[in-house]
């Protein structure tokens, strides 16, 4: 990323503690670097209007219909998702040292498909541009879907920005 390339970048996470993290890391994004601390979930929110909002693997936390509400609150062109496919492991997690820390993962888990994913996509106006997936062990991959808002009068969706 480009200092200056972007007026504004916002982060918004549940966890204080991570956008901190995020804030320091891109320190080079200066002013431009608005860290949010929100629950998605939750029934007050509010986020502000944005051309891209970028999700990755964060729909498999809120689920399809908060992350739906997220998008037409920002109401961005362009939103840019990636997902968890398991194909051969049922976990959601990897066994690793650090597997006990994820215990209540599934408290929260939600489950996406690429097929529901954009079909819920598709009932707020957006449609899919850009499909890439990358392996990873255990038989799971990273599948980054990119959707652009088009204007559907059939489905009542109006132009986010």
């Amino acid at each position: 990323m480009v200092p200056g390339q972007f007026e504004r970048i916002y982060g918004v996470d549940i966890n204080g503690d991570y956008l901190d993290e995020c804030q320091r890391r891109y320190n080079m994004l200066g002013a431009a670097f608005r860290p949010i601390e929100t629950d998605l979930t939750g029934q007050a929110l509010t986020l502000p209007r944005a051309d891209l909002l970028v999700a990755n693997l964060l729909i498999e936390y809120i689920g399809y219909d908060h992350f739906k509400r997220a998008v037409k609150l920002a109401g961005p062109r362009y939103v840019s998702c990636v997902i968890q496919v398991n194909t051969e492991s049922e976990a959601f997690v990897s066994a690793s040292p650090y597997l006990h820390a994820f215990d209540r993962l599934c408290e929260v888990h939600h489950p996406v498909a690429e097929d529901s994913l954009t079909e819920a996509m598709a009932e707020i106006g957006y449609k899919m541009v850009l499909k890439e997936e990358r392996e990873l062990p255990n038989g799971k991959k990273l599948v980054r879907l990119d959707y652009r808002f088009v204007w559907d009068e059939s489905a009542g969706a109006g132009n986010p920005i």
